[in-house]
């Protein structure tokens, strides 16, 4: 489960932030700390490299199908496919017949209980559906880093999450169709979350790829307005990425990923 919140984790962190054949950015984050921490990602045609902070790297490569998460310090690396997908279904399922089999032994109050967490009213479950979102316009041609952006709220279930600035793609040199790799790998992570979780269907691939912009800027705010991340973009370039990047490292030690 660790590892499915992980993929949510890197959607909502890359997809909006990326784009496609010969690109290279750097993104700083801060947290409600003020730590900051860098992240850079190379994208090439079929394929996406972020390294996170120095601490782990995500490949993810349409060509093979599959996403690549590399821990350096570890020296290992666990690899998400359409076979390991098939594996965990099959232990999901044969957990849940175990479940069903200690269910019908259980008094009917707890029996009530029982089917009630594990059932898609869970608030776990709930918690990971995709919510009503909505870009609010709050601001047109405001000064924001080097760039003139229009500022807007991203309102989600009718509260603001997040104030985000978004420049026109040509500012960056760059158009919407600059993010199909990243738009593969948002639909590939989230294939991947829905067939596995009972009750879970994401579907927030299409909301951050028809944003009317690039976001360059957000703040992200948590219960009470309190500010809760920032993220700043540093620096983007229209560079060819080595080959390289996108393979794994020799060496490296395969670990499961459930």
């Amino acid at each position: 489960m660790k590892k499915i919140i992980l993929l949510v984790f890197v959607i909502s962190l890359i997809s909006p932030w990326a784009a496609l054949a010969g690109v290279e950015m750097v993104t700083e984050h801060k947290d409600n700390n003020g730590t900051a921490m860098l992240h850079k990602a190379s994208i090439a045609k079929d394929r996406v490299r972020v390294e996170m902070a120095g601490e782990s790297i995500m490949i993810f490569r349409k060509d093979k199908q599959l996403i690549w998460f590399v821990q350096p310090k570890r020296n290992s690396y666990i690899e998400m496919n359409e076979a390991q997908l098939k594996a965990i279904q099959a232990k999901m399922g044969q957990a849940q017949q175990m479940m069903a089999a200690q269910l019908k032994n259980m008094p009917a109050n707890q029996r009530a209980a029982m089917e009630k967490v594990m059932g898609k009213n869970n608030p776990l479950f709930q918690n990971l559906q995709q919510p009503k979102k909505e870009l609010k316009l709050v601001a047109k041609k405001q000064k924001c880093l080097q760039w003139t952006c229009d500022q807007y709220a991203l309102m989600v279930n009718g509260k603001k999450d997040r104030d985000i600035w978004l420049a026109p793609f040509d500012v960056l040199g760059m158009s919407a169709d600059d993010f199909q790799a990243v738009k593969d790998m948002s639909e590939f992570m989230e294939s991947m979350i829905n067939k596995t979780v009972p009750g879970i269907q994401i579907t927030s691939t299409d909301f951050l790829h028809n944003m009317p912009g690039f976001p360059v800027k957000h703040i992200s705010y948590k219960a009470g307005g309190l500010i809760d991340a920032t993220m700043n973009l540093k620096s983007v370039s229209s560079k060819t990425p080595d080959a390289a990047l996108f393979e794994l490292p020799s060496g490296l030690k395969k670990q499961k990923a459930f």
